[in-house]
């Protein structure tokens, strides 16, 4: 067994240097900002679009398909930003962006852009995301999760400028844009949306010795069931208006089955905009709200998802209706959440960080609290989490407790029982240290009663729960209250693998075996943020951040489609809408129209720009656009995919899918696609059709 264990970790390693050409090589560097505006607390909200192109290659879930490839695009990816400035100057921007995870890198680079221009010092940039693994990979901040977690190796140079591009842009936007503001944070609690998907390390712990492992209700309260929330208000014509929300609610990213083909928000995508919507509907509000929306602590949590029977590779189906509705009723308790805050809005809050970032391979040692030098993953990793397989080439390795993990004597002290898929010398010859993420952000920013705790992590339930409450006790002891909300938000920043307990690593379960420095992993990032959080109570804000960041890495030009080689005169429709029903006996199907039409190749598609919407008509003359409900029928809501059907030589075609159509009597409908800028072509009109 251990012989092909060895020939997977070798195959993986040497296949990413194939793929290599070349090196991408930055240096970043820490800039003094602009003076800031001071007075009165001012906010700014931005968004841009970060939908990848056509053919390129995603991240996450990579050993289930290796030749992955993003065909299109179902609920659009964004970067959306908040820029808040209190009274006393004190400037940060919160990020949200539609991906797997942040990269430090990156982060540093716009850090340094962002600084000519604005107040916002680098430890102030929090950038929290939403973990989909159907958006675009290339952009990570390690060596070895730019092959793990993408479905091909390598950094993908032009994805990688257009994200430092657009979050840029929405910064600037947000800033340029600051009113005056009022701004509430608040909890509510969100019930059986979500589960915990590692029951028996859960229980592990001791804390949860006492829980009945039969309890029908334990899987839904083994997570952290608080949606957390900032509202933000602004000055408009004499009076307060909702300018949007920021929100945290820990679950992972995969509502969306492995096998999509799309690039997807997921559930996030859901909340994110059935919140904006109802903003809008109910408040009338001048500009279109915006909704930020992170994943929190969610390690070991999961959507709640219908059970489905075993299907290929122990993967859940592809099941759009339930993913929706998962994703509407968060959505409908933060409409909840945002109209409790209204009552609670004040502009009398201030801003505080305290900030610490080191490499973890040097300093593993902090407060008698020693982590690994040398990170690994566990065999269990190979295999994927309990809930979601991964490819059949791995569904060999068991992940359950007293199988993954061995019963002969430790590994070494820090990584502790964690068996690795070959020997240690082998998969450190090949997987060395320096392969592995190493420079860790400790991120505390304190927004009146709320303290972001954003980590690049992926904490656990109880991880989360023993961090907070040592966050909460460093203000106790310093004579504070603690803030009414700590939220832990994961995958903050960069990418770092799993936080779980030392409890939880011993099972050595998929998420154990991804604690990559070992089972002291949660002691070491707790006591880091003790001390932050005593320095920050006690009102000293430490901004512990290198003068420098410099990385170069293999870099993969193929992971992004080629610009500039298309060649037509004209688009056409190349098949007619046609309509496809439900399927009675598939509570997971979908009815749908679908047009076909011929346009420019994907590289010149610039598919973050708008596409495609939907018109009617009562007379065939005069046509307008219209809405389901409160959601847009354009590719900005909920329903309508766009896809590549043929790549050809010079163009490609493509189809529109409007989803769950309601067509009503006495209207003509089409499908409207838009021309592609430079190209010179008129609008695209599809042929007109009737219920």
């Amino acid at each position: 067994m251990k012989n092909k264990y060895t020939f997977l970790v070798l195959f993986s390693f040497l296949t990413f240097f194939a793929h290599a050409q070349g090196f991408i090589e930055r240096k970043s560097t820490k800039q003094t900002p602009l003076k800031a505006p001071t007075g009165q607390l001012l906010a700014g909200m931005a968004e841009r679009d970060i939908t990848p192109a056509i053919l390129s290659r995603p991240q996450g879930r990579a050993s289930v398909q290796p030749e992955k490839t993003i065909y299109g695009v179902r609920t659009r990816l964004k970067a959306r930003t908040l820029v808040l400035v209190d009274k006393n100057g004190t400037s940060i921007a919160l990020i949200q962006s539609d991906l797997l995870c942040g990269s430090l890198p990156v982060h540093h680079e716009i850090a340094e852009i962002i600084a000519k221009k604005t107040s916002i010092p680098v430890q102030n940039i929090a950038w929290l995301n939403t973990h989909t693994h159907s958006g675009p990979g290339g952009f990570n901040g390690s060596i070895l999760y730019s092959k793990m977690a993408g479905a091909k190796p390598g950094i993908d140079p032009v994805y990688r400028q257009f994200l430092i591009d657009q979050i840029v842009a929405s910064i600037l936007e947000a800033y340029q844009n600051l009113r005056p503001a009022k701004i509430a944070s608040g909890s509510i609690e969100v019930y059986k949306q979500s589960r915990n998907r590692a029951i028996s390390a859960y229980l592990n712990n001791p804390e949860n010795k006492s829980l009945d492992p039969n309890d029908p209700d334990l899987l839904f309260n083994a997570v952290n069931k608080d949606l957390t929330m900032l509202r933000v208000d602004v000055l408009d014509g004499g009076s307060y208006k909702p300018l949007g929300a920021f929100s945290i609610f820990g679950v992972h990213g995969t509502g969306v089955s492995a096998f999509v083909d799309v690039a997807t928000a997921d559930i996030f995508g859901f909340a994110q905009r059935g919140l904006a919507w109802k903003i809008k509907e109910e408040y009338k509000t001048p500009w279109q709200p915006i909704h930020g929306f992170a994943t929190g602590a969610e390690g070991d949590v999961t959507p709640n998802l219908p059970k489905y029977p075993p299907g290929k590779y122990d993967q859940v189906p592809l099941d759009w209706p339930s993913v929706t509705q998962l994703g509407n009723n968060i959505s409908d308790k933060s409409w909840e959440l945002f109209e409790s805050l209204g009552s609670q809005l004040k502009s009398d809050v201030l801003i505080s960080s305290s900030v610490r970032e080191l490499d973890l391979q040097e300093n593993n040692s902090y407060e008698g609290v020693t982590i690994c030098k040398k990170p690994l993953n566990g065999v269990s990793n190979l295999a994927g989490a309990l809930d979601n397989r991964s490819s059949p080439i791995f569904n060999f390795i068991k992940t359950g407790e007293g199988l993954a993990r061995k019963k002969n004597p430790i590994l070494d002290d820090c990584q502790g029982r964690k068996p690795v898929p070959t020997s240690k010398v082998l998969i450190r010859l090949y997987l060395p240290p320096e392969t592995y993420p190493k420079i860790a952000m400790f991120q505390l920013l304190q927004i009146g009663d709320l303290l972001l705790v954003p980590l690049p992590w992926e904490v656990t339930t109880i991880s989360n729960k023993r961090i907070t409450e040592a966050i909460a006790q460093q203000y106790i002891k310093s004579g504070k209250t603690p803030p009414k909300n700590i939220t832990i938000t994961s995958v903050a920043n960069d990418y770092m693998g799993y936080a779980t307990t030392p409890e939880e690593y011993d099972m050595q379960l998929y998420e154990g075996a991804s604690t990559i420095y070992g089972y002291n992993t949660v002691p070491f990032i707790t006591k880091h943020l003790e001390f932050l959080a005593k320095n920050l109570a006690s009102g000293n804000q430490i901004a512990d951040i290198p003068e420098s960041m410099e990385i170069k890495m293999p870099q993969n030009l193929k992971l992004s489609p080629v610009k500039g080689a298309s060649n037509i005169t004209e688009r056409k429709e190349t098949s007619a809408p046609k309509f496809t029903p439900k399927d009675p006996s598939d509570f997971k199907s979908e009815s749908f129209y679908s047009v076909t039409w011929t346009d420019v190749k994907p590289g010149d598609l610039a598919l973050y720009q708008p596409y495609v919407y939907m018109e009617r008509s009562r007379d065939n003359v005069s046509w307008s656009r219209f809405k389901k409900g409160l959601q847009p029928m354009d590719d900005e809501g909920n329903e309508l995919e766009i896809r590549l059907v043929k790549d050809n030589k010079t163009y490609g075609e493509y189809m529109a899918k409007w989803y769950n159509p309601i067509l009503e009597d006495g209207y003509s409908y089409r499908f409207v696609i838009l021309p592609r800028e430079g190209t010179g072509l008129p609008v695209l009109y599809s042929t007109v059709f009737k219920k």
